[in-house]
């Protein structure tokens, strides 16, 4: 009832694949056309694939978050279009600054942020902040003294520079280890809380 496209809250990907890697190419099954434009090795291709085929797509990947529309767009849909270009890490860091009262605030997340109120209401201080850091098991992209949002990945993505393979393959690989990292890590606190309030 209030899960799903145009409804209050909607299933969210943490990590996102495309925006590092491309999508498919769709006659060579295991190749992805923004990886390719890089000539890459076989060795960084099968970790791509690996990563694509038994990482992304598992539950430590996934969220939900609010889904109310503001300024024409929806947190889902400005999270991939803007300068952030779908790095969760930056998104968290951003969220912070509103949700925190700082300043150098984004203004179209603030309109986002205000559309989501009922959502956010009570995230709305430092505390609050990290509630709903742990709430939704987000501590890995978070500083470990003092639980505030952290840069992680470096900002790179397949079209932004094809002429410079050597910084693509180092925030490719970097994206690679920290992302399968913090999938796996919240895959496995998300089976074990599941557990234990099954038992």
């Amino acid at each position: 009832k209030n899960l799903g496209g145009n409804r209050p809250y909607r299933g969210d990907t943490l990590n996102t694949f495309h925006t590092m890697f491309g999508r498919e190419i769709p006659e060579k099954p295991g190749f992805y056309a923004g990886l390719e434009k890089y000539d890459p090795s076989d060795e960084l291709r099968s970790k791509v694939r690996d990563f694509q085929q038994n990482i992304c797509s598992t539950l430590g990947n996934f969220t939900v978050l609010p889904n109310r529309y503001a300024a024409g767009t929806t947190l889902n849909l400005y999270r991939g279009t803007n300068h952030w270009r779908d790095f969760f890490d930056r998104f968290l860091i951003e969220l912070h600054k509103h949700l925190t009262g700082e300043s150098a605030q984004d203004g179209i997340l603030a309109d986002l942020v205000q559309a989501n109120k009922q959502a956010f209401e009570p995230y709305r201080t430092p505390e609050g902040f990290k509630n709903f850091l742990r709430g939704l098991l987000l501590e890995d992209y978070c500083t470990i003294l003092n639980m505030q949002p952290r840069t992680i990945y470096i900002m790179n993505y397949h079209w932004m520079d094809p002429d410079d393979r050597e910084s693509y393959f180092k925030a490719a690989a970097h994206y690679l280890e920290n992302a399968a990292a913090i999938i796996r890590n919240r895959g496995e606190r998300m089976k074990n809380l599941l557990q234990e309030r099954l038992m």
